[in-house]
């Protein structure tokens, strides 16, 4: 078992190639994991190894963690054979172990075999389909399996991959750019960058086949997505199940409604099964839990024998078969339907997140008596995780030294952005916490600081941006954007707004880092150099939009 942390680039296919080549497995890292995180999946994996740059070498790794740094050695590399590497690789032979969200506290290690992602790909190869004329972006993470499809069935069908490096990955501007640049034909996203792609302006000029999954998919951007000439597939599967399970492609309503969202029809050697709690079939139309079998199943969880035996289980017959916590039915067309969660396993923005190892780290906390998570729907792919919470005694921490107690130990994308108060949590008679009834609460953010002076007229308009977005009454200059509610995807629709309001482009990295004021301060910077005439102005393309519906309707 190896562990990667490398940059988006050409090397990161061929190490992972490299790797099965030799017999190995790989275990991606995120570069944004906290340390703990980190040692923890090293250790749950038993990875002894890890692949990454020379930058990285001086990260505090964990004792008897070999490095490998292939920049920093190539003057070794070029001593090697150059020649083939003969494989010997059978069908269940483990390829990688992805690490999801845990409900125990602790992340864990789905394992998958050469035979499942071999079965993967040559299905997806079919439907949706992909061939040597298509041209494909990658943008997601290795720490997602959904990156094996983007890697590795380009390679695998001849057709070609782009591979966008991580600030592009993050600026739904240059994803356009990349669009238009090489003539894609095939891109893979959550509904969420989708969604930032549309607010960005993506406007087709060659044919797009459009995979959407991770989160449901809201008929309204399906409808978007559509008139805008993408050939729309809804794309669904666990981990478990080795990336994607079914897929389903959506048409536009002939009579203009929004366009059902199923999820469609199993790929190729995979069979699913809706089933009631004694894990009989049920009839069409009634909903139950859906469960896969077939080729593309998981070995197991890595080291983890008890969750395994929760969610592999066997049927009569005696085949294996995986359960994922999901509600579904069959309709009468022979689709599945996808209903809700049995658990407490979400997604948010595409991440799957288990609230229990959120509200473990919350707990961990001394001054936290209790704490249950709930996400909250604000509407138009805003969903928020929200930390409802119980002091243990007088001690009050504040919103921000809660996040930093977090993040020891989570990525950022399970930061709760908001956090609400009680003195005890409502229960169920069942004497569960009534996740429902605090999911309909309304959020009560922690009020800010009234500033002690009139905002500047920058700081002003960054101000509305920011309470627009963040639904927010009140929003201070010295606030920072993630401890009053802000999140990756927030980030970026606040990036597009300032771009439109003041012609000016930030970086993601510059809302983690700055207070409202200091982001001003570097607005105004920016519009010193491009000279006072710029700064009363509207970006061009925004004025010359304004300046066309003004000749077509009048000054009105």
């Amino acid at each position: 078992i190896v562990a990667l942390l490398l940059e988006r680039n050409l090397d990161l296919p061929a190490t992972v190639i490299a790797l099965w080549k030799l017999g190995a497995a790989y275990v991606p890292l995120d570069a944004s994991y906290p340390a703990e995180r980190i040692r923890s999946i090293l250790d749950v994996a038993q990875a002894q190894t890890v692949i990454t740059y020379g930058g990285r070498s001086a990260q505090n790794w964990p004792d008897g963690v070999a490095l490998i740094t292939p920049d920093q050695e190539t003057a070794e590399v070029n001593r090697q054979d150059a020649g083939p590497v003969s494989s010997d690789l059978a069908a269940d032979q483990l390829a990688y172990v992805i690490f999801t969200s845990g409900s125990t506290g602790v992340p864990k290690g789905v394992e998958i075999s050469h035979g499942a992602l071999h079965n993967f790909l040559q299905a997806v190869s079919r439907e949706p389909g992909l061939d040597n004329d298509d041209t494909l972006l990658a943008i997601t993470t290795l720490a997602f399996d959904i990156s094996l499809l983007e890697l590795f069935l380009p390679l695998s069908v001849g057709a070609t991959l782009v591979i966008a490096s991580q600030n592009q990955c993050g600026d739904p501007h240059q994803l356009i750019r990349l669009l238009e640049q090489h003539r894609i034909t095939a891109l893979q996203a959550t509904p969420a960058t989708w969604r930032l792609l549309v607010n960005a302006g993506l406007d087709l000029r060659t044919p797009l086949k459009g995979l959407v999954g991770g989160e449901k998919l809201p008929g309204d951007l399906a409808a978007t997505l559509l008139a805008r000439g993408v050939e729309l597939w809804n794309m669904y599967g666990p981990t478990e199940a080795t990336v994607w399970t079914s897929c389903y492609r959506v048409t536009p309503d002939p009579e203009g409604a929004l366009p059902r969202i199923l999820i469609g029809r199993p790929l190729a050697n995979t069979r699913l099964h809706v089933l009631d709690p004694q894990g009989r079939p049920l009839p069409l139309g009634v909903y139950g839990e859906l469960c896969i079998s077939g080729d593309g199943l998981a070995a197991g969880y890595r080291n983890n024998p008890v969750q395994t035996r929760e969610r592999f289980v066997q049927d009569d017959s005696g085949r294996s078969l995986y359960r994922t916590g999901d509600f579904a039915r069959w309709t009468l067309n022979g689709y599945i339907e996808f209903g809700d969660r049995i658990d407490n396993q979400v997604k948010v923005r595409g991440y799957r997140i288990e609230l229990e190892e959120i509200e473990i780290q919350l707990r961990s906390h001394p001054a936290i008596g209790d704490a249950a998570m709930v996400v909250q729907d604000l509407g138009a792919d805003d969903h928020r995780l929200t930390a409802h919470i119980v002091y243990r005694g007088q001690e009050r921490p504040t919103s921000s030294e809660l996040r930093k107690h977090l993040r020891r130990f989570l990525p950022d994308y399970m930061m709760p952005q908001q956090f609400t108060t009680h003195d005890q949590l409502p229960l169920l008679p069942s004497g569960k916490v009534n996740r429902k009834l605090l999911a309909q609460m309304s959020s009560s953010p922690a009020p800010t600081q009234v500033p002690n002076r009139e905002p500047t007229d920058t700081e002003d308009r960054l101000i509305t941006i920011w309470k627009n977005r963040l639904k927010r009454e009140t929003v201070a200059v010295d606030d920072q954007f993630l401890d009053v509610g802000g999140h990756s995807l927030l980030a970026l629709q606040v990036i597009i707004d300032v771009e439109q309001a003041l012609g000016i482009r930030m970086m993601p990295q510059d809302l983690w880092v700055n207070t409202l004021e200091q982001l001003a301060n570097l607005v105004d910077q920016k519009i010193a150099v491009r000279g006072p005439a710029v700064a009363g102005q509207e970006p061009r393309k925004q004025k010359s939009r304004k300046n066309m519906l003004k000749r077509l309707f009048g000054s009105r």
